[in-house]
């Protein structure tokens, strides 16, 4: 049987004067630096996120966000200015759901944090340590809705 390789990656973010975020990080192979500019869009794409998107969201940044982002709304509006709204939604909740398996916090979990970013934008699946079970990213899904006060156990219709 064969079992999984597990390298640690060392990433950091940036902002050059304009703002604009920069992902750092060694690739795969560990042979050189790649430094990723993340592009951050201006415009608002979407009006609102659902009820069910914002438990996300509120989730994700109680856990991972604020990290990042000084405040909610911000991190919101991060959201709202993306066209692929459910993907990035997904990799933010995965994020907090990786840093709540690993408890997490501080200067460890934004390392964690670089660490799980650098390893999405990678060509090559990696495996992350704390990376949930479905089983576990249930729960952390009906936390977060019980947290914005929605039934997780209510058909998706009475949710909306």
């Amino acid at each position: 049987m064969a079992t999984a390789k597990t390298q640690t990656v060392m990433a950091t973010f940036s902002r050059d004067k304009d703002k604009n975020l920069t992902v750092s990080y060694v690739d795969v192979d560990g042979t050189k630096v790649v430094n990723q500019r993340v592009h951050l869009p201006t415009r608002l794409i979407h009006e609102a996120l659902t009820e069910e998107q914002a438990a996300l969201a509120r989730y994700s940044y109680r856990h991972a966000g604020h990290y990042l982002i000084p405040t909610y709304e911000q991190w919101e509006a991060g959201f709202l200015r993306e066209s692929l709204l459910m993907n990035e939604l997904m990799h933010w909740f995965r994020v907090a759901c990786i840093l709540q398996n690993r408890k997490a916090t501080g200067k460890r979990a934004e390392k964690i944090i670089a660490d799980v970013c650098a390893r999405s934008f990678s060509t090559q699946s990696q495996p992350i340590i704390g990376d949930p079970t479905e089983a576990e990213r249930l729960e952390y899904f009906q936390d977060a809705y019980r947290e914005a006060g929605i039934d997780p156990d209510a058909p998706a219709d009475e949710n909306t």
